[in-house]
């Protein structure tokens, strides 16, 4: 059984800790993308920046925010999430970069800093963060580490803050501890996994709104887990001493970034610091355009 169930969990991984029904895309780039050999990703450039592991960059005059994916093997994973945002007036900047093979320090130096140095150069414009999954851990790391000129507001999603009892599973492997990789291995929910050794630091200084879901594609895989959960973490892990707000949707945690009601609620509290506490979601499943 535990056999059986690793292999659906591995293929879910495969298919992404994202998106798993594409948003549709009047512009046939993205579909190209992702047919496109790892071989021509030198000469994709700019034009293909998730296969290029460079920022997507959607421009606008407001403020900046920066969005920091999971794991993520596909699809560009916070696609939608971004055209949302840039349509509410943020300039948003999709951070992408190969998780599997970095540590969470790497991808800050190597990704995150850099695209942040070069893309949110007007002081006059507050830096705001939008993670998903694992990427709620790089912001963490950053902003406990590091500091952010002109910092915002922060919104964390499906955010593993007491680590995921999937990652401990997953590791009980070596073949696929080694193709996850060594960020996936320090999510766990033990002692000294990685976000564990943070909340052992105090509460959080940013002061994060949280967005957990409460439903799952495989539920009878998710009945491993305790409580409410969104198949991958629960709500109970999302919570962090020092947060602003938490909310709990009917998403699941692939789905969460393409949810209408998750989108017009990372706008709200990107602009006020709180979320919408009456605004019943309408079970809309993704925002397309």
């Amino acid at each position: 059984m535990h056999l059986a169930i690793r292999v659906l969990l591995t293929a879910f991984l495969v298919a992404d800790f994202t998106e798993i029904l594409p948003a549709r895309d009047n512009s046939s780039a993205d579909h190209t993308v992702e047919r496109v050999s790892a071989r021509a990703v030198a000469r994709l450039g700019q034009q293909f920046p998730f296969l290029a592991k460079v920022p997507r960059v959607r421009e606008s005059s407001g403020d900046y925010v920066v969005l920091i994916h999971g794991f993520s093997w596909a699809k560009p994973p916070l696609r939608t999430l971004g055209r949302a945002l840039n349509k509410e007036g943020f300039q948003t900047i999709e951070i992408h970069y190969p998780i599997r093979s970095l540590s969470v320090d790497q991808v800050l130096d190597q990704y995150v800093l850099p695209a942040i140095q070069e893309n949110c150069t007007d002081p006059t414009r507050k830096i705001h963060f939008v993670g998903h999954s694992m990427g709620c851990i790089v912001i963490r790391k950053l902003l406990t580490d590091r500091k952010v000129d002109h910092l915002g507001k922060v919104v964390l999603l499906a955010a593993p803050n007491k680590g995921t009892e999937y990652a401990d599973f997953f590791c009980r492997s070596p073949l696929l501890a080694e193709m996850l990789g060594d960020f996936v291995q320090q999510v766990g929910v033990g002692a000294d996994s990685l976000p564990n050794r943070m909340n052992r630091m105090g509460p959080v200084k940013f002061s994060p709104g949280i967005i957990m879901g409460t439903r799952s594609d495989f539920p009878f895989v998710a009945a491993m887990l305790p409580g409410l959960d969104d198949g991958v973490v629960t709500v109970a892990s999302g919570q962090v001493d020092g947060m602003a707000d938490l909310i709990t949707l009917p998403t699941t945690h692939i789905r969460m970034p393409s949810t209408r009601s998750v989108q017009e609620q990372t706008a709200h509290f990107l602009r006020t610091g709180k979320f919408v506490p009456d605004q019943i979601p309408t079970g809309t499943p993704l925002l397309t355009f």
